[in-house]
């Protein structure tokens, strides 16, 4: 790249020669635009992020990242971390800037004696279930196989055993992180301990977690699996998912979700999981085959690690998105009238709205246990808009919009910090609740000029 290329991208000059001296500290390798390898380190899963860095760096260990954060301070650029790239708002990148892509960072270590995963924080969970899957052992992951480790477990990790098992940070014992000042530290209960809880929901703004060490369960197989109705069996599914979400044991947790089927059908289905005795899975799932004529009916026992991929596939990548999302601690007829009606109009094939259930050993850890605050909530409502073109995106956005003005009397004005989207800063307080002012104290104390700002970030407490 020529030196008038790199002084277009960032805020003061780089020369040439400090980018290729910058390329020689490292053990991975830098990507600049017009390399071959540049767009696909780029790319996220959602398509519609534009954000062009300077440079990426494919770390291969601490000491590629030490140097892209001291190179990023000295230079005064922007800076970001890629794990997964899984979420909306694609924080993941950094527009003419350093980004750290973690990918070739992915390695995994099982220990069957003491039950603890040591996992690199670029692996992708789908890497993580097949090495725990080899020993009949899971921990709580996020719902798709495809994302990444590292930034679904910072924001909390929300996924198919949280019912039974917890959220993902309910499960994470220990983190190596590096904080802006080039410090390399162990975040546990006996060590930094303040850390530790601010990293457990907090997200990326006080470091770069490089790996993480988590307690694992016993888990041999889960019965789980979809059930698919016409869209016209809608308020019938969703209010039986409402009663049955209450009565239905910890060692399920199933989502409603409404989609448009490869033929064109819109429909209504409940995906779930199952964490109990596999033989007692049928019964489990049986309430929900009292609404009858289903499109489809595939539920089966399986390992927990090939219903994420499952799950996975419901969610391709490159698709242009936004969403909208919020806790509820109910759900109304009138959010199920909204939900319904307003996914009839949906113009993207794309598009998914769901339901989901919150609660059971996540909803009973104490809201200042760890920095993820709305433990009381029993719901999270979603709506996933999609489309292909960039001319069919001012209609997806004004639909979403006009889907969630009627949702949001009816939900809470926080959601879980993964789930928001781009344009969504604003909600970030709401999002930690109590936790925010602690959370701004060991920002300051950690990061207290803001450096790792690519995230739904905490402002340093002044």
């Amino acid at each position: 790249m020529s030196v008038e290329m790199i002084s277009s991208k960032v805020d003061r000059f780089v020369s040439e020669q400090e980018i290729k001296e910058f390329a020689s500290y490292l053990r991975g390798d830098l990507l600049q635009p017009g390399d071959d390898r540049f767009e696909p380190s780029r790319k996220l899963w959602n398509g519609g992020v534009k954000t062009q860095p300077a440079m990426i760096v494919q770390a291969e260990g601490v000491s590629d990242i030490l140097a892209a954060i001291d190179f990023a301070q000295t230079k005064n650029l922007p800076f970001s971390v890629k794990s997964g790239g899984h979420a909306w708002a694609g924080h993941a990148l950094v527009e003419d800037g350093v980004v750290v892509d973690l990918a070739r960072m992915s390695g995994i270590r099982v220990d069957p004696r003491t039950k603890i995963a040591r996992v690199e924080a670029g692996a992708l969970w789908k890497n993580v279930g097949a090495e725990l899957s080899s020993f009949n052992l899971a921990t709580p992951s996020g719902k798709i196989s495809t994302t990444g480790v590292g930034g679904n477990t910072l924001g909390g990790g929300i996924g198919w055993l949280l019912r039974k098992y917890g959220m993902t940070i309910d499960n994470l014992l220990s983190t190596d992180i590096v904080t802006a000042d080039g410090d390399f530290l162990t975040a546990n209960t006996a060590e930094h301990a303040d850390l530790f809880w601010a990293i457990r929901g907090g997200g990326g703004n006080f470091g770069v977690a490089t790996s993480f060490e988590y307690r694992l369960h016993d888990i041999q197989l889960i019965y789980a699996g979809l059930i698919l109705w016409p869209l016209s069996r809608a308020e019938e599914v969703l209010k039986l998912y409402r009663q049955y979400a209450h009565e239905a044991p910890e060692e399920l947790t199933a989502i409603a979700i409404m989609m448009t089927l490869p033929d064109g059908t819109k429909a209504i289905g409940v995906a779930g999981c199952y964490s109990g005795p596999v033989n007692e899975g049928a019964k489990v799932f049986a309430p929900f085959l009292s609404i009858d004529n289903p499109i489809q009916v595939q539920t089966d026992a399986m390992p927990y690690r090939t219903f994420t991929a499952i799950v996975a596939e419901m969610a391709p990548s490159g698709f242009k998105r936004m969403s909208r999302s919020s806790y509820a601690k109910q759900i109304h007829d009138e959010t199920i009238s909204a939900l319904i009606e307003g996914f009839a109009q949906s113009p993207s094939p794309v598009t998914t709205i769901l339901v989901e259930r919150f609660g059971g050993v996540a909803g009973r850890v104490p809201w200042d246990e760890t920095a993820y605050y709305h433990r009381d909530q029993k719901f999270i409502v979603t709506v996933d808009s999609g489309w292909v073109e960039d001319s069919q995106e001012p209609a997806a956005r004004a639909w979403t919009e006009q889907v969630w003005d009627q949702v949001r009397p009816y939900v809470s004005e926080a959601t879980y910090v993964n789930f928001l989207d781009a344009d969504e800063s604003d909600r970030v307080p709401a999002s930690y609740g109590a936790n925010y002012d602690r959370l701004r104290a060991i920002k300051k104390q950690y990061d207290p000029k803001n450096f790792f700002r690519s995230n739904w970030n905490i402002l340093p407490a002044e």
